[in-house]
């Protein structure tokens, strides 16, 4: 395995795990906050607002699933250049330095 797909899985399980918990959570308060009018204003039970909204959870998570793993692809790439670049930057101004 070459060393950036070591680092690459070594660093997508947070992310991924992150976006697949957090996504969800906002799609479902959206919908909670129409859902919660509806049924305050024609019954007053919470029981089928709840009963709707375990149902929309499994089609949260599938739309969230390719977004937390184009996340967790794209993030420690992300993480990678900057480490390079911060390592460019003090090795060109530790050049400059030495010129002095």
């Amino acid at each position: 395995m070459s060393t950036i797909n070591s680092y690459v899985l070594k660093q997508m399980p947070m992310p991924l795990v992150i976006t697949v918990v957090v996504a969800p959570l906002f799609l479902l308060t959206g919908r909670m906050l129409r859902l919660r009018d509806l049924v305050l204003s024609s019954s007053g039970l919470l029981r089928p607002l709840l009963r709707i909204l375990t149902v929309l959870i499994p089609h949260y998570v599938t739309l969230a699933l390719p977004i937390a793993l184009f996340l967790g692809i794209l993030l420690p790439f992300i993480m990678r250049i900057e480490d390079v670049g911060r390592r460019i930057w003090s090795n060109f101004r530790l050049a400059g330095q030495e010129g002095r």
